[in-house]
């Protein structure tokens, strides 16, 4: 019996070590599986593996608590990878090597990136086309945006170029440079992309805007700023706006003033006209009176009234401008009947009348609280009639 297992055990070896057999035992250890291979590790397949239904393969450690890699199938729920703590794909299997995907235990990922602190980070340009949920369905607390310029005009905007990863790793490190965590790992710290780098970026400080928009404003856990720029897109919509209604204001009050100017001056010219006709009946006056003396000497000249005590007179008011009040003078004979002091605006409205019973010189107070700033036109009236009309400027 002896005998027969010797003959077994040899048998097994001579086959295990012959040319063509299916597994091999190196003379350093190292096993080979599979058909003419000499084994280059510990162990050596030259062929497919398999790996039955709801059972794993598993590297470092075969706990699901130790740090690991399984690969595990089942046929109820699919196939499954299982790391910890963080999976790397790298471009080449040293230290220096561009990461070019990272998934850690916390569930962040990595794009060109080893040390992702978001659940997607990313170190490069990105090609998407997004959209951002905003149905009015999914908000609460909803309030209209209110003095976007008066906001918008508090914000800088910079031109500048990104730092490298070497030099962003010695500011993260830096114990001086605010509340930035000093546990960064300068050894995974990403190297920014080339192209990003030779740019000319336009944007905000996120320190500043913070101050502003605190809300736009987000800091990660390890004290970095970064800036959520759509959500300025909404206030430079209503800053506009804004804007534009302040144009149009402008543009009304300009208006305005420019029909008030096509007024005055109509007003101007219209009292031109009727100086030059009055300084006309003057000289006729003066012409006739001087007429008569010259034919008649059995005239008596104190017969003759004099404009002192006979012309009705209206006299420019002072001050003019005014700010707070104003006196206007005037003079009626004793032959006027009713007498009265109409205040209008450039419109033609009658704002006031100041009934006059007196006699002789007088004169009315105008006070500056009792109308608004602007110019105005006063007149006297004497048996119905308009005597002269002149204008007054109030002043704020």
């Amino acid at each position: 019996m002896k005998n027969k297992i010797f003959i077994a055990i040899v048998f097994l070896i001579s086959f295990t070590f012959s040319s063509k057999a299916q597994m091999k035992l190196s003379s350093n250890g190292y096993v080979s599986i599979g058909p003419s291979i000499t084994p280059l590790t510990n162990l050596h397949v030259n062929g497919n593996t398999y790996v039955p239904d709801n059972n794993s393969y598993w590297i470092n450690s075969t706990s699901d608590s130790g740090d690991k890699l399984r690969m595990h199938f089942n046929s109820s729920y699919g196939a499954f990878i299982d790391y910890s703590p963080t999976l790397y794909f790298r471009k080449t299997s040293s230290q220096s090597a561009t990461y070019v995907l990272t998934l850690t235990s916390g569930g962040y990922v990595g794009i060109n990136n080893s040390s992702p602190s978001y659940a997607l980070d990313i170190n490069g340009i990105i090609r998407a086309y997004n959209v951002y949920p905003s149905d009015e369905r999914l908000k609460t607390n909803i309030n209209k945006l209110s003095n976007s310029l008066d906001i918008i005009n508090k914000l800088n905007g910079y031109t500048y170029k990104l730092k490298n990863g070497e030099q962003s790793s010695a500011m993260l490190l830096n114990k001086t440079q605010g509340n930035i965590k000093d546990t960064i790992d300068k050894g995974r710290m990403p190297e920014t992309d080339s192209i990003l780098l030779s740019r000319l970026h336009m944007g905000f400080m996120a320190q500043e805007l913070k101050k502003v928009l605190p809300d736009a404003v987000f800091e990660d856990k390890n004290g970095l700023l970064s800036i959520d720029y759509i959500s300025i897109i909404p206030l430079l919509t209503e800053a506009i706006k804004e804007h534009e209604t302040k144009i149009a204001e402008k543009d009304s009050l300009n208006d305005m003033l420019n029909k008030q100017f096509g007024i005055l001056q109509n007003i101007v010219a219209s009292q031109e006209q009727s100086i030059l006709a009055l300084q006309q009946q003057i000289a006729d006056i003066k012409k006739n009176c001087c007429a008569s003396k010259t034919k008649s000497a059995a005239v008596d000249d104190s017969q003759i009234p004099t404009k002192a005590n006979t012309d009705i007179t209206l006299y420019q008011n002072t001050p003019n401008p005014f700010t707070q009040s104003t006196e206007i003078k005037y003079f009626l004979p004793e032959t006027v009947g009713s007498a009265s002091l109409c205040i209008f605006n450039l419109q033609g409205t009658l704002l006031k009348t100041i009934n006059i019973f007196t006699h002789g010189n007088g004169s009315a107070t105008i006070n500056g609280s009792e109308l608004k700033a602007g110019m105005y036109l006063y007149s006297l009236i004497a048996d119905g009639k308009e005597i002269d009309t002149k204008r007054m400027v109030l002043t704020e």
